[in-house]
């Protein structure tokens, strides 16, 4: 019973250890998603030449024992595109340590503006 139990919340576990990407609206207007071979770009909001609206911001924490830098481009990524995004701009990373009362660990949070190409 007990090897039975175990092998039921093992997948609750590892679900249970990632992070997901974090979304924040800055308006209630709803843009329609872009298809998942759509080619998130991230660019620098002072080389964009045409006109564009922030819509919202994501952001993800990466630490070494749940989610890698490389995960959290991916799901900022995918989140953006879910939002409707055309792109995402100034993409900033904030390194912070944690420490609890047995474990120290370091995380870098990923944090980016979701932007919408006005015509």
């Amino acid at each position: 019973m007990k090897k039975l139990s175990l092998i039921l919340l093992l997948p609750i576990l590892f679900t249970a250890c990632t992070v997901p990407a974090q979304v924040t609206k800055f308006d209630s207007e709803t843009y329609q998603p872009k298809p998942e071979s759509y080619e998130m770009q991230i660019l620098e909001s002072n080389t964009i030449e045409r006109k564009y609206k922030v819509i919202g911001q994501v952001s993800c924490t990466a630490n070494s024992a749940q989610t890698t830098p490389e995960d959290c481009i991916i799901k900022i990524k995918d989140a953006a595109r879910k939002m409707g995004s055309d792109a995402m701009i100034d993409l900033k990373t904030e390194n912070n340590e944690s420490t609890g009362s047995w474990l120290s660990y370091d995380t870098t949070i990923f944090r980016a503006k979701v932007i919408f190409f006005i015509n």
